[in-house]
């Protein structure tokens, strides 16, 4: 339907990649409704090398776009940003959790004082950009 209603653009995921390198969508951040449920077929049958820490394969989470037709340059530069501010914020707050669970408060309010400014917005309406 998408494709017959001329409905193009970027759709940002949440995506957990495990040890083996697949991926599986976790979460929507953004897109067109219409082409949510392409982007996450296709994120879903993506394999990646999978990510080390200390030598050994890991699980992460991470972002990912999606480009669907040809969306053009301003709508690829928003979902940039789009990316770098969710992840700005969920670092802010996966940051503030671990503090909270190794009972270090003062980390955590900075921690989530950072997610506030993320999400604070500046004179033009816009958010912040990390």
């Amino acid at each position: 339907m998408a494709e017959r209603a001329h409905i193009q653009g970027n759709v940002i995921l949440e995506v957990r990649i495990d040890e083996s390198g697949a991926a599986s969508v976790r979460r929507l951040v953004t897109g067109h409704p219409m082409l949510a449920a392409a982007a996450i077929e296709c994120a879903n049958r993506w394999r990646y090398q999978p990510f080390e820490v200390d030598g050994k394969p890991a699980t992460v989470v991470t972002l990912i776009m999606v480009t669907i037709g040809n969306p053009g340059k301003e709508n690829d530069a928003a979902a940039r940003a789009e990316m770098l501010f969710q992840d700005s914020f969920s670092a802010a707050e996966e940051s503030a959790e671990t503090a909270l669970d190794q009972r270090d408060y003062t980390s955590a309010e900075h921690q989530l004082n950072r997610a506030r400014d993320v999400l604070a917005p500046v004179s033009d309406g816009r958010r912040h950009e990390s």
